[in-house]
Order: structure tokens, then sequence, then C-alpha cells
């Protein structure tokens, strides 16, 4: 299903595919189970660009419930939406929740200042779940401290205010989690935010049915397909690497380049792909004569898989030998 926040096809606008709606519903069940322990931690990690600050967005707006707040005229939501900084310092973990709820801090305060003072916030707010986006940055190199530290802050909040965490970033940041066992143990289960595995039936499926939608969309908004659906679909796919967030960039990339009133033809969308920049692979070698091959929708998946520190397990010899060549 799509989901369009302006009238102009596509923009603004994001596919509530299959994996996108399963995450949602067994977040909510983590929740459910969260609410009666006092807090928990619920990590959603993947690939970059696979959906998951729809998925935060989108997750936000479906769970949150307006609540009064220290002041009888001020309502204010239940759930928090932050970002975590690059690099970031001990303030930052807590700073970057109070940014998220509307407030700020200056150089001078020392980082139990701003932890006291967030905690106090998040009981008079009723603050009951923070989503805290990009949490990979603590694991990256360079960090202005250890991994047992950052996952000692996340476990502090936890702990001193009976709130929920969500995590959403890369895959790197289960590195955080394994370095303390005290954070892993408030850990639910890991919501997996991957791409689309090609030769998986159902994934091959839910991510032709998302991009059908799409096409969809642009034609009920008077865009003329000057191309075959089934085509453009592995052309698409291929561009990906199984990504939908990714595919609807690169529909949308026309648009963004004045195409509005242009027709959609694989030539239209492979040159506005490549203006834009939107991958490192140039767009061409999916846009040739001849559609991709399964070979190389394969290599395009395990690229992005590669590329997030995540390993493909191989059904068959034909995908094993295409990853030894990769």
């Amino acid at each position: 299903m799509l989901d369009q926040t302006t009238s102009r096809a596509l923009q603004g606008a994001f596919i509530r595919h299959s994996r996108h709606e399963w995450a949602v519903s067994e977040i909510k069940r983590l929740l459910k189970i969260a609410a009666t322990e006092g807090g928990r931690i619920i990590p959603i990690l993947g690939p970059t660009r696979c959906g998951k600050t729809e998925l935060t967005k989108d997750l936000k707006a479906q769970v949150e419930n307006d609540r009064n707040g220290p002041s009888a005229i001020l309502v204010s939501s239940d759930v928090i939406l932050g970002r975590l900084p690059p690099r970031p310092s001990e303030r930052d973990y807590y700073g970057s929740c109070l940014r998220s709820m509307g407030f700020d801090f200056v150089e001078r305060e020392r980082p139990a200042q701003i932890r006291e003072r967030l905690f106090r916030l998040l009981v008079e707010h009723g603050i009951q779940t923070i989503i805290i986006d990009e949490v990979n940055h603590c694991a990256e190199t360079l960090t202005r401290h250890s991994r047992r530290q950052a996952a000692d802050h996340f476990k502090t909040i936890v702990d001193e205010t009976s709130v929920t965490l969500i995590l959403a970033g890369l895959p790197m940041f289960e590195a955080v989690m394994d370095s303390n066992e005290q954070f892993a143990g408030r850990c639910l289960n890991t919501i997996r935010m991957n791409p689309y595995w090609w030769t998986v039936e159902a994934d091959r499926i839910a991510f032709c049915d998302a991009i059908f939608a799409t096409f969809d969309c642009l034609e009920k908004s008077g865009i003329l397909l000057e191309f075959d659906q089934d085509d453009m679909v592995r052309r698409l796919y291929g561009v990906s690497g199984g990504r939908v967030p990714v595919a609807l960039e690169v529909l949308r990339a026309p648009l963004a380049l004045g195409g509005q009133n242009l027709p959609y033809s694989t030539k239209t969308i492979a040159r506005a792909a490549t203006d834009s920049g939107l991958e490192r692979d140039p767009y061409q070698s999916f846009f040739q004569e001849e559609p991709p091959s399964d070979t190389e929708l394969i290599r395009s998946y395990i690229r992005v898989m590669a590329d997030a520190g995540l390993e493909v397990e191989p059904m068959t010899s034909h995908e094993l030998a295409i990853m030894r060549g990769v």
C-alpha cells in the first residue's frame, strides 16, 4: 500500500511494503512486552537505505498518545524520536533526547546535569518510548569512548526511567550490543530490516507488489508509463539490491529533474537515475537493451549485504559461485 503526503506523484511518499508492515506489527507486540517489564530495548538493524528511518517515523505516528505535560495547556506525545550525531560525546546520548523533546543544552552543562534534566523531563512529560535513529554512530571508529560505555548510557536511560528504547541503525551496532552483557540482557528481539532476496519467492513477490503499487500511483497521477512493467521491476531490483526505498528514489528522480509531464520510458528513468547519482555503481548496467540476468540480481543483493557487513547463506551452488566472485 502506498502512502502519499503530497498531491504530486511520489513526492514525500513511502511504500508500506510487506517487510515494513511486518516490522511495525512486531515492534508493537514487543512494546507490549516491554511495558510489563519496566522498559526494555528494541534494536532495529539493517543495511543503509532499507527503510529504517521511514519505519521509525511511521511507528511513532502509530503508537504515540497525547498526554498532558507539566502545564495544563500543554499537550505532548508520549513517544519521542531523536537521532544520534556522528562521533557522539557523553552529553549527546542524553542531549539528543532533550532536543527531540524541544529542549537544548549549553556547552557549560556537564553530562550529569544533562542526564538528570532529561530524566526529570521524561517523567514530567509522561514519555513512555524513546526512538533513536542512527545509533551505529557510537560503533564507528574515532568515537570518543568505548562501545561498552555507549551501551552503558543507553542502559542507564532504561534503568532510571523505565522507558522503552527503540534503537535503529546499521548492523555494526551489534558490536555495541555484544560488548555489554547487561545491555544485551535488556534487549528484546532484534528487528531485521534487510533487503528483499530475489531468489526467495516470498521476498520476490513482496518486492514486486511494492513496485507495482508505485507504478499504479504514477499512472493514477496521469503519468504515461512507456515500459514493460515486469521488465522494469527486474531493472529496479538490480539497481536497488532489493531495497524498496532506493527503487522509489529511482522512480522519483525524473520528477525531481523536471519530468512531471514527460512520459516514463526506460531511457528516461536510466538517465535521471544516473544524473542523480543515487548509487556508486553505474545505473546504465541495469538499463541495457537486455534486462539484468538472475546472476546480476543476486550479485546486487549480495553487494548490499556485504557493504553492511552481513553474510548471505547461499541456497544453491550457483549462488555460492556468485558469492565467491563478488
